[in-house]
């Protein structure tokens, strides 16, 4: 995680923590969900003005290849996680970088196109099945 700037690191790393097999005894899965969770926050976090271009750019790499595996979309969609990048989004020029913004826009983009299909997705359910309730989840709600 502290060499997230190399980009051969950074696809070893995507490579890992995307590869999802659930083959595990529950302690074992338990522990990789743990540093799949503290992962997802330092890539979140190098997303930061204080953080290099490279950092910027491979953690939002990640992090947008992330969007595929519905326990990390969840994760990245936690309140916590999305004020983060919706900070780093939102910060002044005189706090932040270009790299920063850029990388944290691009990965705020890809959770407001997310929210806009699953929302797509639900109403087309919701009109192929009138009879099963329509509402707004948790993180739809955050996001929204």
């Amino acid at each position: 995680m502290k060499h997230v700037y190399q980009k051969s690191i950074s696809e070893i790393l995507n490579k890992l923590l995307t590869l999802v097999d659930t083959d595990h005894e529950a302690d074992v899965l338990a522990q990789i969900k743990s540093k799949q969770t503290m992962a997802v926050k330092t890539l979140i976090d190098s997303l930061g003005p204080e953080k290099s271009e490279e950092h910027n750019l491979n953690a939002s790499t990640i992090i947008l290849d992330m969007f595929e595996v519905k326990d990390f979309y969840n994760l990245i969609l936690s309140k916590e996680n999305l004020t983060r990048i919706v900070d780093f989004s939102l910060a002044g020029m005189q706090e932040s970088t270009k790299y920063s913004k850029c990388s944290s826009l691009t990965v705020l983009n890809q959770v407001v196109l997310s929210n806009i299909e699953r929302q797509k997705k639900k109403e087309k359910k919701t009109d192929d099945d009138k009879d099963e309730p329509s509402g707004f989840g948790d993180d739809d709600m955050i996001v929204q």
